[in-house]
Protein backbone atom coordinates (compact mmCIF):
# COMPACT_ATOMS: atom_id res chain seq x y z
CA UNK A 1 0.00 0.00 0.00
CA UNK A 2 1.62 3.41 -0.47
CA UNK A 3 1.02 6.38 1.70
CA UNK A 4 -0.21 8.98 -0.94
CA UNK A 5 -1.16 12.49 -0.95
CA UNK A 6 -2.39 13.48 -3.62
CA UNK A 7 -2.19 15.11 -6.17
CA UNK A 8 1.83 14.97 -5.69
CA UNK A 9 1.96 11.58 -4.72
CA UNK A 10 -0.09 10.35 -7.24
CA UNK A 11 1.76 11.90 -10.28
CA UNK A 12 4.94 9.63 -8.50
CA UNK A 13 3.19 6.81 -8.65
CA UNK A 14 1.78 7.12 -12.09
CA UNK A 15 5.42 7.54 -13.15
CA UNK A 16 6.48 4.55 -11.42
CA UNK A 17 3.83 2.56 -12.83
CA UNK A 18 4.29 3.53 -16.55
CA UNK A 19 8.07 3.14 -16.30
CA UNK A 20 6.84 -1.03 -15.18
CA UNK A 21 4.35 -0.73 -17.90
CA UNK A 22 6.61 0.18 -20.65
CA UNK A 23 9.30 -2.44 -19.46
CA UNK A 24 6.13 -4.86 -19.61
CA UNK A 25 4.60 -3.83 -22.71
CA UNK A 26 8.08 -4.36 -24.16
CA UNK A 27 8.34 -7.87 -26.30
CA UNK A 28 9.50 -10.34 -23.81
CA UNK A 29 8.47 -13.87 -22.97
CA UNK A 30 5.22 -14.53 -21.48
CA UNK A 31 6.15 -15.58 -17.53
CA UNK A 32 8.04 -12.13 -17.65
CA UNK A 33 5.13 -10.01 -18.95
CA UNK A 34 2.89 -11.35 -16.51
CA UNK A 35 5.19 -10.52 -13.77
CA UNK A 36 5.89 -7.03 -14.68
CA UNK A 37 2.05 -6.69 -15.34
CA UNK A 38 1.54 -7.78 -11.36
CA UNK A 39 4.47 -5.00 -10.62
CA UNK A 40 2.54 -2.44 -12.46
CA UNK A 41 -0.62 -2.68 -10.83
CA UNK A 42 0.58 -3.37 -7.15
CA UNK A 43 2.21 0.66 -7.93
CA UNK A 44 -1.49 1.85 -8.20
CA UNK A 45 -2.57 4.13 -5.37
CA UNK A 46 -4.85 2.59 -3.14
CA UNK A 47 -9.27 2.65 -3.34
CA UNK A 48 -10.91 1.45 -0.06
CA UNK A 49 -13.32 -0.98 0.43
CA UNK A 50 -15.71 -2.17 2.72
CA UNK A 51 -18.76 -4.36 3.25
CA UNK A 52 -21.80 -2.73 4.63
CA UNK A 53 -23.88 -5.54 6.58
CA UNK A 54 -26.89 -3.13 7.53
CA UNK A 55 -27.66 -2.23 3.88
CA UNK A 56 -26.03 -5.17 2.17
CA UNK A 57 -23.72 -2.94 0.28
CA UNK A 58 -20.25 -3.06 -1.02
CA UNK A 59 -18.98 0.32 -1.33
CA UNK A 60 -15.58 0.82 -3.44
CA UNK A 61 -14.11 4.67 -2.38
CA UNK A 62 -11.15 6.21 -4.27
CA UNK A 63 -8.79 8.71 -2.51
CA UNK A 64 -9.86 12.27 -2.29
CA UNK A 65 -8.57 14.29 -5.35
CA UNK A 66 -9.83 18.33 -6.01
CA UNK A 67 -11.58 19.10 -8.68
CA UNK A 68 -10.79 22.31 -10.47
CA UNK A 69 -13.60 25.42 -10.83
CA UNK A 70 -14.46 26.43 -14.68
CA UNK A 71 -13.46 29.47 -16.09
CA UNK A 72 -13.12 30.47 -19.88
CA UNK A 73 -12.30 27.62 -21.73
CA UNK A 74 -11.75 25.28 -18.61
CA UNK A 75 -14.51 22.80 -18.04
CA UNK A 76 -13.53 21.86 -14.82
CA UNK A 77 -12.75 18.36 -15.46
CA UNK A 78 -10.11 16.04 -14.12
CA UNK A 79 -9.48 12.66 -14.49
CA UNK A 80 -8.82 10.38 -11.44
CA UNK A 81 -5.32 8.74 -11.47
CA UNK A 82 -6.14 4.42 -11.55
CA UNK A 83 -6.49 2.80 -8.49
CA UNK A 84 -6.30 -0.46 -7.19
CA UNK A 85 -8.45 -2.24 -4.73
CA UNK A 86 -9.45 -5.59 -3.09
CA UNK A 87 -12.65 -7.22 -2.61
CA UNK A 88 -12.64 -7.95 1.19
CA UNK A 89 -15.94 -10.59 1.12
CA UNK A 90 -16.74 -12.63 -1.86
CA UNK A 91 -20.27 -12.28 -3.09
CA UNK A 92 -22.43 -11.67 -5.90
CA UNK A 93 -23.35 -7.80 -7.24
CA UNK A 94 -27.01 -7.68 -7.83
CA UNK A 95 -27.11 -3.33 -8.07
CA UNK A 96 -24.71 -0.49 -8.23
CA UNK A 97 -24.95 3.67 -8.08
CA UNK A 98 -21.94 5.98 -8.39
CA UNK A 99 -21.43 8.40 -6.19
CA UNK A 100 -19.52 11.83 -5.57
CA UNK A 101 -19.26 13.19 -2.05
CA UNK A 102 -17.58 16.00 -0.38
CA UNK A 103 -14.97 15.52 2.38
CA UNK A 104 -18.01 15.73 4.66
CA UNK A 105 -19.40 12.66 3.08
CA UNK A 106 -22.62 14.78 1.53
CA UNK A 107 -23.64 13.92 -1.68
CA UNK A 108 -22.58 16.07 -5.08
CA UNK A 109 -24.79 17.11 -7.86
CA UNK A 110 -25.08 14.22 -10.64
CA UNK A 111 -23.51 15.93 -12.85
CA UNK A 112 -20.15 15.99 -10.65
CA UNK A 113 -19.54 12.00 -12.29
CA UNK A 114 -18.79 12.57 -15.62
CA UNK A 115 -18.16 8.87 -15.81
CA UNK A 116 -16.67 5.95 -13.96
CA UNK A 117 -15.05 2.70 -14.69
CA UNK A 118 -14.60 -0.47 -12.76
CA UNK A 119 -12.23 -3.11 -14.21
CA UNK A 120 -11.18 -6.25 -13.55
CA UNK A 121 -7.39 -6.78 -14.96
CA UNK A 122 -7.46 -10.78 -14.17
CA UNK A 123 -10.64 -11.35 -16.62
CA UNK A 124 -11.12 -10.65 -20.01
CA UNK A 125 -13.83 -9.50 -21.80
CA UNK A 126 -16.19 -11.41 -23.57
CA UNK A 127 -15.70 -9.94 -27.19
CA UNK A 128 -12.04 -8.70 -27.06
CA UNK A 129 -8.63 -9.78 -24.98
CA UNK A 130 -8.95 -6.85 -22.98
CA UNK A 131 -9.38 -6.44 -19.00
CA UNK A 132 -13.32 -7.18 -18.19
CA UNK A 133 -15.02 -3.86 -17.47
CA UNK A 134 -17.31 -4.98 -14.71
CA UNK A 135 -19.01 -1.77 -14.78
CA UNK A 136 -19.23 1.25 -16.81
CA UNK A 137 -21.25 4.20 -15.12
CA UNK A 138 -22.07 8.05 -16.14
CA UNK A 139 -24.44 10.86 -14.90
CA UNK A 140 -27.07 9.14 -17.49
CA UNK A 141 -26.91 5.26 -16.04
CA UNK A 142 -28.92 5.52 -13.70
CA UNK A 143 -29.09 2.69 -11.02
CA UNK A 144 -29.29 -0.39 -12.54
CA UNK A 145 -30.47 -3.78 -10.82
CA UNK A 146 -31.31 -7.45 -11.06
CA UNK A 147 -33.30 -9.51 -9.04
CA UNK A 148 -30.81 -10.62 -6.64
CA UNK A 149 -32.24 -13.49 -6.12
CA UNK A 150 -31.84 -14.85 -9.49
CA UNK A 151 -28.69 -13.08 -11.27
CA UNK A 152 -25.60 -11.93 -9.91
CA UNK A 153 -21.72 -11.31 -10.38
CA UNK A 154 -19.35 -12.89 -8.17
CA UNK A 155 -17.06 -11.01 -6.77
CA UNK A 156 -14.20 -13.04 -4.78
CA UNK A 157 -12.65 -12.04 -1.17
CA UNK A 158 -9.00 -11.11 -2.32
CA UNK A 159 -9.59 -10.20 -6.14
CA UNK A 160 -8.20 -6.87 -7.34
CA UNK A 161 -10.52 -4.58 -9.52
CA UNK A 162 -8.57 -0.77 -11.45
CA UNK A 163 -11.25 1.88 -10.67
CA UNK A 164 -10.95 4.90 -13.08
CA UNK A 165 -13.22 7.98 -13.64
CA UNK A 166 -13.44 12.01 -14.40
CA UNK A 167 -15.30 14.03 -12.23
CA UNK A 168 -16.39 17.52 -13.21
CA UNK A 169 -17.48 20.87 -11.61
CA UNK A 170 -19.59 23.21 -13.43
CA UNK A 171 -18.62 26.04 -11.08
CA UNK A 172 -15.94 28.60 -10.75
CA UNK A 173 -14.90 27.28 -6.91
CA UNK A 174 -12.91 24.09 -7.06
CA UNK A 175 -13.86 20.98 -4.93
CA UNK A 176 -10.85 19.87 -2.90
CA UNK A 177 -11.03 16.64 -1.44
CA UNK A 178 -14.01 15.20 -3.71
CA UNK A 179 -14.67 11.30 -2.98
CA UNK A 180 -15.99 9.35 -5.63
CA UNK A 181 -17.29 5.60 -5.09
CA UNK A 182 -19.41 2.87 -6.21
CA UNK A 183 -21.94 0.97 -3.84
CA UNK A 184 -22.92 -2.28 -5.24
CA UNK A 185 -25.90 -4.13 -4.10
CA UNK A 186 -24.10 -7.43 -2.45
CA UNK A 187 -24.96 -10.56 -1.42
CA UNK A 188 -22.37 -12.46 0.30
CA UNK A 189 -21.93 -15.84 -0.95
CA UNK A 190 -23.06 -18.92 1.44
CA UNK A 191 -26.37 -18.66 0.62
CA UNK A 192 -28.57 -20.76 -2.05
CA UNK A 193 -28.98 -17.52 -4.39
CA UNK A 194 -28.29 -16.21 -6.90
CA UNK A 195 -29.56 -19.11 -9.39
CA UNK A 196 -27.61 -18.01 -12.10
CA UNK A 197 -23.96 -16.24 -12.22
CA UNK A 198 -23.60 -13.72 -14.47
CA UNK A 199 -20.80 -11.67 -16.10
CA UNK A 200 -20.74 -7.93 -17.89
CA UNK A 201 -20.10 -7.57 -21.27
CA UNK A 202 -19.82 -4.93 -23.83
CA UNK A 203 -19.20 -4.70 -27.43
CA UNK A 204 -17.69 -0.79 -28.73
CA UNK A 205 -17.19 0.40 -32.41
CA UNK A 206 -13.68 1.44 -31.38
CA UNK A 207 -12.52 -2.51 -30.07
CA UNK A 208 -10.58 -3.87 -29.37
CA UNK A 209 -8.21 -0.89 -28.02
CA UNK A 210 -9.75 2.51 -29.43
CA UNK A 211 -7.59 5.06 -31.41
CA UNK A 212 -4.77 7.34 -29.90
CA UNK A 213 -4.53 6.97 -26.35
CA UNK A 214 -6.98 4.30 -26.55
CA UNK A 215 -9.92 6.69 -27.01
CA UNK A 216 -12.75 4.69 -28.25
CA UNK A 217 -14.68 8.23 -29.14
CA UNK A 218 -14.51 9.09 -33.22
CA UNK A 219 -14.58 12.05 -35.31
CA UNK A 220 -18.46 12.54 -36.03
CA UNK A 221 -18.96 14.42 -40.14
CA UNK A 222 -21.60 16.50 -40.65
CA UNK A 223 -24.65 14.58 -41.95
CA UNK A 224 -25.69 11.00 -42.07
CA UNK A 225 -22.66 8.35 -40.45
CA UNK A 226 -22.65 4.89 -39.63
CA UNK A 227 -19.56 3.20 -37.74
CA UNK A 228 -19.73 -0.69 -37.16
CA UNK A 229 -17.52 -3.40 -35.08
CA UNK A 230 -18.21 -6.88 -35.53
CA UNK A 231 -16.79 -10.26 -32.95
CA UNK A 232 -17.58 -13.57 -31.52
CA UNK A 233 -18.01 -14.23 -27.79
CA UNK A 234 -14.87 -15.81 -26.24
CA UNK A 235 -17.63 -18.75 -24.63
CA UNK A 236 -21.23 -19.47 -25.02
CA UNK A 237 -24.26 -18.70 -23.02
CA UNK A 238 -27.35 -16.68 -22.64
CA UNK A 239 -27.70 -12.47 -23.00
CA UNK A 240 -30.42 -11.38 -20.25
CA UNK A 241 -29.58 -7.72 -20.66
CA UNK A 242 -28.43 -4.75 -22.59
CA UNK A 243 -28.46 -1.30 -23.06
CA UNK A 244 -26.15 1.22 -24.40
CA UNK A 245 -24.50 4.67 -24.48
CA UNK A 246 -23.99 7.45 -27.02
CA UNK A 247 -23.72 11.03 -27.66
CA UNK A 248 -25.47 13.87 -28.94
CA UNK A 249 -27.02 13.48 -32.64
CA UNK A 250 -26.99 9.52 -32.30
CA UNK A 251 -30.24 8.21 -33.92
CA UNK A 252 -30.00 4.49 -32.88
CA UNK A 253 -27.79 1.76 -31.79
CA UNK A 254 -28.40 -1.69 -32.81
CA UNK A 255 -27.10 -5.13 -31.60
CA UNK A 256 -27.37 -7.68 -34.17
CA UNK A 257 -26.62 -11.51 -34.92
CA UNK A 258 -24.56 -10.90 -37.87
CA UNK A 259 -24.14 -14.26 -38.94
CA UNK A 260 -28.47 -15.16 -38.73
CA UNK A 261 -29.27 -11.29 -39.48
CA UNK A 262 -31.22 -11.27 -35.96
CA UNK A 263 -31.55 -8.45 -34.14
CA UNK A 264 -31.74 -8.50 -30.44
CA UNK A 265 -31.78 -4.82 -29.21
CA UNK A 266 -32.46 -1.40 -31.17
CA UNK A 267 -31.69 1.64 -28.87
CA UNK A 268 -33.41 5.19 -29.59
CA UNK A 269 -31.76 7.64 -27.13
CA UNK A 270 -33.79 9.32 -25.09
CA UNK A 271 -33.24 13.42 -25.66
CA UNK A 272 -33.95 16.84 -23.64
CA UNK A 273 -35.48 20.28 -25.02
CA UNK A 274 -31.87 21.08 -26.42
CA UNK A 275 -31.15 17.60 -28.12
CA UNK A 276 -29.02 16.21 -25.85
CA UNK A 277 -29.12 12.58 -24.95
CA UNK A 278 -30.67 11.88 -21.11
CA UNK A 279 -30.72 8.05 -21.27
CA UNK A 280 -30.75 4.98 -23.68
CA UNK A 281 -33.31 2.27 -23.12
CA UNK A 282 -32.47 -1.18 -21.16
CA UNK A 283 -33.84 -4.41 -22.26
CA UNK A 284 -34.64 -7.12 -20.01
CA UNK A 285 -33.92 -10.82 -21.95
CA UNK A 286 -35.65 -12.81 -18.98
CA UNK A 287 -38.86 -14.03 -17.28
CA UNK A 288 -40.53 -16.29 -15.01
CA UNK A 289 -39.99 -18.95 -17.55
CA UNK A 290 -37.11 -17.92 -19.51
CA UNK A 291 -33.83 -16.69 -19.12
CA UNK A 292 -32.38 -14.67 -22.15
CA UNK A 293 -31.18 -15.66 -26.40
CA UNK A 294 -28.02 -17.71 -27.14
CA UNK A 295 -24.82 -16.57 -28.13
CA UNK A 296 -22.56 -18.75 -29.99
CA UNK A 297 -19.40 -18.09 -30.51
CA UNK A 298 -19.46 -19.83 -34.54
CA UNK A 299 -21.58 -16.77 -35.03
CA UNK A 300 -20.19 -12.96 -34.99
CA UNK A 301 -22.27 -10.61 -33.62
CA UNK A 302 -21.82 -6.52 -34.71
CA UNK A 303 -22.53 -3.41 -32.86
CA UNK A 304 -23.63 -0.33 -35.32
CA UNK A 305 -24.12 3.28 -34.09
CA UNK A 306 -26.11 5.72 -36.85
CA UNK A 307 -25.44 9.38 -36.54
CA UNK A 308 -26.83 12.50 -37.46
CA UNK A 309 -25.17 15.81 -37.68
CA UNK A 310 -26.74 18.46 -38.42
CA UNK A 311 -24.59 21.57 -37.67
CA UNK A 312 -22.51 21.54 -41.11
CA UNK A 313 -19.04 20.48 -39.47
CA UNK A 314 -16.93 17.50 -38.34
CA UNK A 315 -16.73 17.42 -34.22
CA UNK A 316 -13.26 15.92 -33.05
CA UNK A 317 -14.33 13.17 -30.60
CA UNK A 318 -18.41 13.80 -31.41
CA UNK A 319 -19.37 10.11 -31.58
CA UNK A 320 -19.65 7.22 -29.45
CA UNK A 321 -21.26 3.65 -29.96
CA UNK A 322 -21.61 1.36 -27.52
CA UNK A 323 -23.47 -1.75 -26.07
CA UNK A 324 -23.07 -3.60 -22.89
CA UNK A 325 -25.06 -5.72 -20.75
CA UNK A 326 -25.14 -8.73 -18.42
CA UNK A 327 -24.60 -12.45 -20.07
CA UNK A 328 -24.95 -15.72 -18.52
CA UNK A 329 -22.18 -18.50 -19.65
CA UNK A 330 -23.38 -21.70 -20.28
CA UNK A 331 -23.12 -24.56 -17.77
CA UNK A 332 -19.82 -26.06 -16.90
CA UNK A 333 -18.11 -23.06 -19.09
CA UNK A 334 -15.31 -20.72 -17.12
CA UNK A 335 -15.44 -17.12 -17.48
CA UNK A 336 -12.11 -16.57 -19.49
CA UNK A 337 -8.89 -15.30 -18.11
CA UNK A 338 -6.44 -12.98 -19.69
CA UNK A 339 -3.54 -13.67 -21.56
CA UNK A 340 -1.11 -10.71 -20.17
CA UNK A 341 1.17 -11.49 -23.69
CA UNK A 342 -1.11 -10.12 -26.11
CA UNK A 343 -0.67 -7.01 -27.63
CA UNK A 344 -4.31 -6.15 -27.02
CA UNK A 345 -4.31 -6.67 -23.16
CA UNK A 346 -1.09 -5.18 -22.96
CA UNK A 347 -2.17 -2.05 -25.29
CA UNK A 348 -5.20 -1.70 -23.20
CA UNK A 349 -3.61 -1.77 -19.62
CA UNK A 350 -1.13 0.73 -20.96
CA UNK A 351 -3.88 3.50 -22.08
CA UNK A 352 -5.51 2.59 -18.92
CA UNK A 353 -3.25 3.00 -16.23
CA UNK A 354 -1.63 6.42 -17.64
CA UNK A 355 -2.54 9.67 -16.37
CA UNK A 356 -5.39 10.81 -18.25
CA UNK A 357 -5.13 14.89 -17.87
CA UNK A 358 -2.41 15.10 -20.46
CA UNK A 359 -3.48 12.24 -22.96
CA UNK A 360 -6.51 10.05 -23.65
CA UNK A 361 -9.69 11.10 -21.80
CA UNK A 362 -8.61 14.98 -21.14
CA UNK A 363 -7.30 15.62 -24.60
CA UNK A 364 -10.49 13.90 -26.28
CA UNK A 365 -12.73 16.43 -23.80
CA UNK A 366 -10.81 19.39 -24.81
CA UNK A 367 -11.23 18.86 -28.58
CA UNK A 368 -14.48 17.71 -28.01
CA UNK A 369 -15.72 20.73 -26.09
Amino acid sequence: MLPLDPPAGWRRAALATMAVLAAACSPRDPAATMALTRVALDTLPVATARYDTAHGELILEMPPIDIPGSSGMHQGMIVTPATRVEIPVSGYVHSFRVEVVDPQGRLLPEHTLHHFNVMDPGRRELFAPIMLRLLAASKETGSPAVPARLIGMPLAAGQQLVLKGMLHNSDSVSLPGSRARVVLGFVPAGHRYPVYQAYPWQLDTRFPVGGIDGIKSFDLPAGRSEVSYTASPAVPGTLVGIGGHVHDYARHLVFRDSTTGQVFWHGVPRTDADGEVVSMPVKKFYSLTSLGVKLDPTHRYQVTVVYDNPTGHNIPFGGMGVVAGLFVPDAGTTWPGVDTANADYKADLFNQLRDGNTVGEMGMMQMHH
